[in-house]
């Protein structure tokens, strides 16, 4: 996995949102609420120390007066930045330790499943990456089979897992559960729903069975994380005559993707009514495929180590996807002879051709070998011989000195074509400052590359206009790096004088209140080394670093800058120095910063009973990014979290995660920034007085199980997912992690609609129970105070029904529909956020959303009809449907009684129109979003990526949009007009022309 880089995180979807929903003024309101550290009078209810400081003592003295417990007074200790919790060293970290899962399956009468298949996944974001960072394949999973009995055990990490059930006539079972360490975790009997089965054959256009056909099931969204490139879930194989049988399936809609080595892919989807369902005669008709056959020349060595890959797109998009599609990517072994063939493809279709060498541990895709080569298929058989040419990439070759001529090694060199990436191993000669940069892969027309390097005490060096083409092998002589004026601070202890060791120093542009934010990650891995990742927020010219014997640290500034100085030592109140306006002409500005003693937090947390709780972070409420990243410890056995170094005033506190590494870190609410608006009193306000450890004390919720049942009419609504989710909270962040969200407590109905859902804090909730046979999730809010709550339910059913026509009133069959909330009058609906995670080796990525959830869409039959059943009743609703080559329809706001059916809710698509994107200029590649002027604010934007000189979007309404380009991974791009309003006309093509600058 060398050189494995992470390239971009919340790439396509989330950069759109950035731009659309977070791009307010600075001085917005939308931005996270910040609490700022002041001193004053605490208000009513704000826990506080004693009014005068008390002697420097024991850190561990709580003595008692009045009935109360005085504050415990801060002695000198080591400058840090950790939790200096006496059990700091017990506190529960990720991938500490393994219990043992066993249980019992079997049906709904009791009756033991043998050979019933169990696997245990992690059902934790950060524990997923974690897992990937120790090179672990994602298909290596603890996975066991019941016995005759239907007993089952395995072990399994510690912490919160996702447990799956697959057993043959049965729909498929899960549930979330969290196992102990080095304990025995009795899941008792799990109780399948009967399932469905489909029976049929897959065929070729002439009629005859395909055998060796694989029908791979759709992707499953658990807890807002989908991994793409992980193990495939074949459900079945076809037979020597093309038969195929499914019979691990949940009643309801089912998709499923066909592939064949041999022919283009083909789906398969439907819709089964009843459990116990036998569906058959079912007919997937796979298209024949063309062949492309080839020779990759100036192989080395094992020609057999390489492979030809071929997927559907163009060249330029290769940095951007994943595939265009299930099953579109199809890959030929390189013989020895240098010949390869490549069948499966689509007829008369553009695809390209990249050589690979090896296979990825993580993401199964080799390291790239030649530059991609355009193909367009054939209408039938073999196209015409490809030769491609063997290459590493283009070469960049340079040296680096200063102006005085010495030899210099940058700390950190970034390049790349769009999305820059480190290249730790670039130096090939310590002595000659020689530098070579293997593996670039620009356009084949040529690319604009962005190389930028820094090395402390120097201005940052970055390339203009540096123009690569395909195996182009570039020297750029001597790159000389200027010495750059610098910020020497001072960091001194305000009582004694003395300097202060150990403090962390941070230089930065003055912070702003309110706005957007910006969020940059950059990881990189070398060999079996530890992976280095660096979070930066906001401006990456941040400069920090710790104060030496001296108590002085020298950072790089740039003169004339506008900066802020800000010092924590983790002891001493931290202070943040500036505005500052640096000189215009500088060598050393010199700054002193005094640190006066601060104060301190010592946080117990008990249960209701009053017994100490382990394995809780502790949440601050504090627009110090830096700061929040450090606050990651837990409580330990004791209970107990301490944390020091906090400036004299009022700070908020609260609850973070109980169990698992937490949250990767903690980041204020983004309800505001995301147009969802919640009332949060779950802070704790404490007065922090210098020289002391105020104590505090947080009651944990009582740990809690949920059991009951759901029935549909009074039947058993066996295989329904029952969840949990936190009342008040910001659904367009449940499930991401990355951003404080949770994967979600939740389990799978039983045969008998039976479920339990174990360790759950006592709280507010929301029960959402969703089922393949409903259109939407129902929704209901509880209330959990007893240790074993039981909630029991019956839902009603309620039906729209419906025509989809095209423009000219013709039925529309196949057409895709959903039911959801309408937006308030005024309201900016609901918001997803979605986010990809792509790596320059191709292969898989892992893609995030959240936000409400969304059920299988229902699609109309040949008469263009629908049928939504089970939608929400009492609430404004609104239908929306979508189709190939048609922009989506919107339903005017309607809402049904419960148990009734609304009948005629008709829509009917406009004759689709088309933008053309021209830009002039443009050397890389750019992002264009385009949005209709009147969507609300929850409606996403567009995206399409451009690599070359123009670009056409389809399928757009009719009616007025915006267009708008951005650069890629950070780069800016200045174009003439920087947005360009347009009219889309039906069946016309609108042109958009931009100029880059």
């Amino acid at each position: 996995m060398k050189n494995f880089v992470l390239l971009c995180f919340a790439a396509v979807a989330l950069a759109a949102a950035a731009f659309f929903v977070l791009s307010g003024d600075d001085g917005s309101s939308s931005g996270p609420a910040a609490v700022g550290l002041t001193e004053g009078t605490p208000d009513s209810g704000v826990a506080s120390g004693p009014s005068e400081p008390a002697e420097l003592g024991d850190l561990e003295a709580g003595p008692k007066q009045g009935g109360r417990e005085v504050a415990t007074t801060l002695a000198p200790i080591a400058p840090a930045r950790r939790s200096d919790s006496a059990a700091s060293e017990n506190r529960t970290e990720a991938g500490g330790g393994q219990g043992t899962l066993s249980g019992r399956i079997t049906d709904r009468n009791g009756a033991p499943l043998a050979g019933a298949v169990i696997t245990v996944a992690r059902s934790d974001f950060e524990d997923l990456f974690a897992s990937a960072t120790r090179q672990n394949a994602l298909s290596k999973v603890p996975t066991a089979k019941s016995d005759k009995t239907g007993r089952f055990s395995l072990m399994a990490d510690a912490g919160g897992v996702r447990v799956s059930v697959l057993a043959e006539g049965f729909a498929p079972y899960s549930s979330t559960v969290t196992v102990s360490r080095d304990q025995e975790n009795d899941l008792g009997d799990l109780s399948l729903p009967e399932g469905v089965t489909l029976i049929g054959r897959v065929v070729d256009s002439d009629g005859s069975g395909i055998a060796g056909a694989e029908l791979v099931r759709e992707a499953e969204a658990l807890d807002g994380l989908v991994v793409l490139g992980g193990p495939k879930d074949v459900v079945a194989t076809t037979d020597a005559t093309g038969r195929f049988s499914v019979r691990e399936q949940a009643v309801g809609p089912y998709k499923f993707f066909v592939n064949h080595s041999a022919y283009p892919s083909g789906e398969l989807q439907g819709k089964t009514e009843r459990s116990g369902e036998t569906v058959s005669g079912l007919e997937v008709v796979l298209q024949n495929g063309v062949r492309v056959m080839g020779v990759v020349m100036g192989l080395p060595g094992d020609s057999t180590e390489y492979s030809v890959t071929a997927d559907v797109g163009s060249p330029g998009d290769r940095a951007f996807t994943f595939g265009s599609g299930p099953g579109t990517k199809r890959t030929g072994r390189v013989q020895a002879s240098g010949s390869f063939e490549i069948g499966g493809l689509r007829p008369n279709t553009d695809y390209y051709l990249i050589v690979t060498k090896g296979t990825s541990s993580l993401w199964g895709s080799g390291a790239r070998r030649s530059q991609a080569v355009s193909v367009k298929t054939p209408s039938e058989g073999v196209g015409p011989a490809v030769q491609i040419a063997y290459s590493t990439g283009a070469t960049l070759r340079f040296t680096v000195t200063g102006t005085d001529g010495v030899s210099l090694s940058p700390d950190q060199i970034e390049a790349g074509f769009g999305f820059s990436r480190q290249w730790p191993d670039a130096q090939t000669d310590d002595d000659a400052g020689a530098f070579v940069l293997h593996g670039l892969w620009p356009a084949q027309g040529g690319e604009e590359l962005s190389l930028r390097l820094t090395a402390k005490g120097y201005d940052p060096w970055e390339a203009e206009s540096l123009v690569l083409y395909p195996d182009d092998d570039v020297d750029l002589g001597v790159i000389r790096l200027v010495p750059r004026s610098a910020v020497r601070v001072t960091v001194l202890d305000d009582a004694t004088g003395e300097p202060v060791v150990g403090a962390r120093v941070t230089l930065a542009p003055p912070k702003k209140r309110g706005g957007s934010i910006s969020i940059n990650m950059r990881s990189s891995w070398t060999g079996d080394d530890e992976p280095e990742t660096e979070t930066v927020f906001g401006n990456r010219e941040i400069q920090s670093g710790e104060t030496d014997a001296e108590g002085v640290v020298t950072l790089d500034a740039s003169a004339g800058s506008k900066v802020e100085i800000r010092v924590n030592d983790g002891v001493r109140a931290p202070m943040t120095v500036g505005p500052i306006d640096l000189p215009l002409t500088m060598t050393v500005f010199e700054q002193e910063v005094r640190l006066a003693m601060g104060g301190g937090v010592r946080v117990t947390v008990l249960d209701p009973s009053g017994a100490p709780v382990e394995g809780y972070s502790i949440e601050f409420k504090d627009e110090d990014f830096e700061r929040a990243a450090q606050r990651s410890e837990r409580t330990g056995s004791d209970g107990v979290f301490s944390l020091g170094g906090l400036a004299p005033g009022v700070h908020h506190l609260r609850l973070g995660k109980r169990g698992g590494s937490g949250a990767m870190i903690v980041v204020p609410s983004l309800s505001g920034v995301l147009g969802q608006k919640t009332e949060d009193d779950s802070w704790t306000a404490v007065n922090v007085v210098p020289g002391e450890f105020v104590p505090v004390t947080l009651t944990a919720p009582a740990i809690c199980s949920l059991a009951g049942s759901v029935k549909e009419l009074g039947q058993a609504l066996g295989g329904a997912r029952v969840k949990l989710r936190k009342a008040g909270g910001d659904d367009s962040l449940a499930g991401i992690m990355m951003l404080g969200g949770s994967a979600s407590n939740s389990a799978t109905a039983d045969a008998l609609g039976k479920f339990q859902i174990e360790d759950v804090e006592a709280g507010e909730y929301e029960l959402v129970v969703e089922h393949g046979m409903r259109a939407m999730p129902y929704v209901e809010e509880i209330t959990i105070e007893d240790a074993n709550e039981e909630v029991h339910l019956d839902l009603s059913v309620t039906e729209v029904t419906g025509t989809v026509l095209d423009e000219n009133g013709d039925p529309v069959p196949g057409a895709r529909l959903k039911a959801e909330p309408a937006p308030k009058a005024g309201g900016s609906g609901l918001s997803r956020v979605s986010m990809v995670m792509m790596s320059d080796s191709g292969g898989g990525a892992v893609m995030m959303s959240s936000g409400p959830e969304e059920a299988t869409p229902t699609t109309t039959d040949e008469e263009g009809r629908y049928r939504l059943r089970g939608v929400a009743a009492g609430v404004r609703l609104q239908i929306k449907a979508d189709a190939d080559g048609y922009d989506t329809v919107t339903s005017e706001p309607f809402e049904v009684a419960e148990g009734s059916s609304e009948s005629g809710v008709d829509l009917r698509f406009e004759l689709s129109g088309s933008i053309r994107i021209e830009v002039e200029g443009l050397s890389g590649r750019a992002m264009a979003m385009i949005r209709r002027d009147q969507a609300v604010a929850s409606e996403q934007p567009k995206i399409q990526m451009l690599s070359g000189s123009s670009t056409t979007v389809d399928a757009l309404a009719p009616g007025s949009w915006t267009v708008r380009l951005q650069g890629i991974g950070g780069q800016a791009l200045k174009v003439d007009p920087s947005t360009v309003k347009i009219e889309v006309s039906g069946g016309e093509t609108a042109v958009a022309a931009f100029k880059v600058m």
